[in-house]
């Protein structure tokens, strides 16, 4: 993915419009698939080094959610790794879903669905997996309804895993607007991302009827940080 260092946009007028975006803005960024797949590599994120860390919450499981899936980043290294469950992935971008339906539709059950809108979506899950930000690419007056919808699909003592960047760290290739709030150019778009604070989760969860039950710091293969939060009623 074509990154720039700078962004032709006044700096002063973002900051002040940090919350004045939804979800929806980000769809053309993800148009572009192999882009998003170099981006993952820069980040440390391509071989499932995080999947790796978590695998004390998945190998035991019957069935898996991952949403937010795009490529399959996490499909691929579950099936790698020796999972032998029900993966479901959750994708809403047209090319990132129809990418996951001709690699990863014989093995994993792909639907085209909007985080926003689950209602229809009734089974529960073991584990529930949102990983590589994908929170962050939802504003911040977005997220706390996200995580609640997420939980519905939870029974007891079953597992929502969260990733966010640690505070003070710039994404890959971003422009920083405020001290959570970034801007990524790529080939077909922008995305707007918000990264939460501890807090800010601790609180999504606390209102979702959920606790954190333990925070994992996890290496990439490029020397990068996530941490991963694992939610749990």
């Amino acid at each position: 993915m074509e990154i720039v260092d700078s962004i032709d946009i006044e700096t002063t007028a973002a900051r002040e419009n940090t919350e004045n975006w939804d979800n929806y803005v980000n769809d053309a960024f993800y148009d572009d698939v192999s882009g998003l797949q170099q981006l993952a590599s820069k980040a440390g994120l391509l071989t499932g080094c995080d999947v790796k860390a978590l695998s004390g919450y998945w190998q035991t499981a019957n069935n898996i959610l991952d949403v937010s899936s795009a490529f399959g980043r996490v499909v691929s290294s579950l099936l790698q790794q020796g999972f032998k469950g029900q993966i479901t992935a959750i994708e809403r971008n047209n090319r990132q879903y129809q990418y996951l339906k001709n690699n990863f539709g014989k093995s994993a059950h792909i639907l085209q669905k909007d985080l926003h809108h689950l209602n229809d979506l009734s089974e529960n899950f073991d584990v529930i997996f949102f990983l590589w930000s994908g929170l962050a690419d939802f504003s911040r007056v977005e997220q706390p309804s996200i995580i609640n919808n997420l939980a519905k699909l939870l029974d007891r003592e079953r597992k929502l895993i969260i990733d966010t960047m640690p505070m003070n760290t710039k994404p890959l290739g971003t422009e920083e607007f405020a001290r959570q709030s970034f801007l990524t150019r790529g080939k077909t778009g922008v995305v707007r991302t918000y990264e939460a604070t501890y807090e800010e989760i601790e609180l999504y969860a606390h209102q979702a009827g959920l606790n954190i039950l333990e925070l994992i710091r996890c290496q990439t293969d490029t020397n990068r940080m996530r941490w991963l939060y694992v939610l749990s009623r």
